[in-house]
């Protein structure tokens, strides 16, 4: 496992990262330019990284993101950005506003294809691992998502997420000025790899944006919940929103509320019908097993009892 820790820039973040095989000794790592891609179309098409899994607000302070690519791909030229949705009908009002943005530059997927960034609940102070703990082959990111501020940055509100190349915006550029929930161009970026957008479910619907699908990709419609989390089915790639029972600790674990779960279409999802009840941060996303591949274990069952059958017969 990779960890990386931040090392106090508030801007331009610096970084330290060292693997579990070398832990105590802090290896720099160089960050290097990805070149811009000028067709969008190239930019979707020659990459492959996608976002797999968020913890939006929990009960708890703890917050993080995960991404899935090609294990052991570099991430850079790559940046995750937060861009919220609150319409002029909202309390804020700030449709299209850059929230937050994080350069992924000197990052790389680990060994199982998987990057988690993780905020921690207190600045400076390195937190516990997560419960259960991520998996030893994820590059794992711990650092605040706001550095010089209260570390979480997610909050429970209308917003997009997005996973972009050749970023060149700012944090608070106004990517939508008149609050109408239509992007303005041009976009500060060059190529957007995956996005996801989620609307709040309060008092004014009509004014709560989502940007995903106007990037190219999906939006959650206004639910009947503000979800604390979304992820992807571990095998299908279908986007799932739920809430999280309060957890008994920052930590985890994150189980799934069974009454508070929709699909992307906003129809609700059985927590029953898939192989765990909760997110999984640095790990294999839980999915609904396939119907045909419970029929082959059955199968397979069948006959391992049958050859020892004719085994002992014999």
């Amino acid at each position: 496992m990779t960890f990386c820790t931040s090392i106090g820039q508030s801007s331009g973040l610096a970084w330290e990262c060292w693997t579990a095989l070398q832990r105590g000794f802090l290896l720099n790592r160089q960050t290097t330019s990805f070149a811009l891609i000028v067709l969008l179309a190239l930019a979707n098409s020659a990459r492959s990284e996608f976002i797999s899994e968020i913890l939006i607000e929990p009960d708890g302070p703890r917050q993080f993101f995960e991404l899935q690519g090609t294990p052991g791909a570099s991430l850079n030229g790559l940046t995750f950005v937060v861009i919220s949705g609150e319409g002029n009908g909202s309390i804020i009002g700030d449709s299209g506003t850059i929230d937050q943005f994080l350069n992924l530059d000197g990052f790389s997927f680990g060994s199982n294809g998987l990057l988690l960034w993780a905020s921690r609940p207190i600045p400076f102070f390195p937190p516990p691992p997560f419960d259960p703990p991520a998996d030893p082959g994820t590059t794992v990111i711990d650092a605040a998502f706001n550095p010089g501020f209260f570390p979480t940055f997610i909050a429970e509100a209308s917003q997009t997420f997005a996973l972009v190349s050749g970023f060149s915006g700012f944090s608070g550029q106004d990517l939508d000025t008149n609050n109408d929930g239509i992007l303005d161009g041009p976009l500060p970026w060059t190529g957007v790899m995956d996005a996801i957008g989620i609307r709040e479910n309060d008092f004014s619907p009509d004014n709560e944006f989502a940007f995903g699908e106007q990037l190219g990709f999906s939006d959650f419609p206004v639910t009947g919940f503000d979800p604390d989390s979304v992820f992807r089915d571990g095998v299908t790639g279908e986007w799932y929103a739920a809430d999280v029972d309060n957890p008994g600790s920052p930590n985890g674990p994150y189980v799934l509320n069974p009454s508070e779960f929709d699909d992307i279409n906003g129809n609700p999802a059985d927590v029953a019908d898939f192989n765990g009840n909760a997110l999984t941060p640095g790990r294999t996303n839980i999915s609904v097993p396939e119907p045909g591949s419970a029929c082959l274990l059955t199968l397979a069952s069948l006959c391992v009892v049958f050859s020892s059958s004719r085994r002992r017969l014999a």
